[in-house]
């Protein structure tokens, strides 16, 4: 019976690594059948050949190297990029999650891994998508567990670094954001807002306020400012009110009035 028992358990034991090898783990397996991976000084990208890469491992060194430069911090281990070619390697990889299949990466902030979902895989902006994710792993590299998942309730600045030094054209343009309501654009960007009005627009609306929002910070304040911010904010992401007033010298309340008081042409984002 002993034995039994010691041999069930093994096959069991065997067949749960196997899973997760070949499921949850597969962006860290050192065994990835089916898939190349390709490394750079700050990247690991794993996909299948064919379709291939369809953007070279120097230009998505290029973009970390400027990245770390952009937020002011250093990639303190690999990016990791798993490039998904169908809806179901992504739930393979992430049996947990229930992804819309309108969302193109998804990097999570426990194992700081990048999913990049079959809408954006072979695209012409899948660079710009991968700088993106790697806004985010780059945040997320700089914070403890706990700040991460903080930093997950803020899209104002996770998602608006991310899409300002990422993939702004991916999102609503210049004249199309101007067009939206001064409330709907500081609901978007701040949801505590108490405004008494229904928003509009969905996560693209709310991206793009985001985005506009960090342009805004640089234009009116100085790239160093947002540096300095950002290296703040990684280290107590709930303070950030405390730190914003701290570092740009007004109101977090105040900077979103005075974003959308200003003429169009100077809500900036790059």
């Amino acid at each position: 019976m002993g034995k039994l028992l010691r041999r069930v358990s093994f096959v069991i034991a065997l067949v749960v690594v196997s899973w997760l090898a070949y499921g949850p783990l597969f962006a860290w397996s050192p065994i990835t059948p089916g898939f190349r991976t390709t490394h750079t000084i700050h990247a690991v990208i794993r996909f299948r050949d064919p379709p291939g890469l369809r953007v070279s491992p120097e230009a998505i060194e290029a973009a970390l190297v400027r990245l770390q430069s952009d937020l002011g911090l250093d990639f303190e281990s690999s990016a990791r990029f798993l490039l998904c070619d169908e809806w179901t390697d992504l739930a393979r990889f992430t049996p947990w999650l229930r992804v819309s299949h309108g969302v193109g990466a998804i990097t999570l902030p426990i194992g700081l891994a990048t999913y990049v979902t079959p809408v954006v895989r072979n695209r012409d902006d899948l660079l710009d998508f991968l700088t993106h994710e790697a806004a985010h792993t780059l945040l997320y590299q700089h914070a403890s567990i706990r700040n991460r998942l903080e930093m997950e309730r803020q899209a104002w600045f996770v998602e608006g670094v991310a899409v300002h030094f990422g993939n702004p054209t991916a999102y609503e343009p210049r004249d199309e954001f101007r067009r939206a309501s001064p409330p709907d654009v500081i609901r978007a960007i701040d949801p505590t807002a108490n405004l008494n009005q229904r928003g509009v627009g969905g996560f693209r609306f709310s991206y793009s306020a985001d985005g506009y929002f960090v342009g805004y910070l640089i234009e009116q304040f100085g790239h160093d400012r947002l540096i300095a911010f950002t290296r703040a904010y990684v280290n107590d992401p709930a303070a950030y009110r405390v730190e914003f007033q701290h570092v740009f010298g007004v109101s977090f309340d105040d900077a979103l009035r005075d974003l959308v008081s200003l003429p169009s042409e100077s809500n900036g984002s790059h």
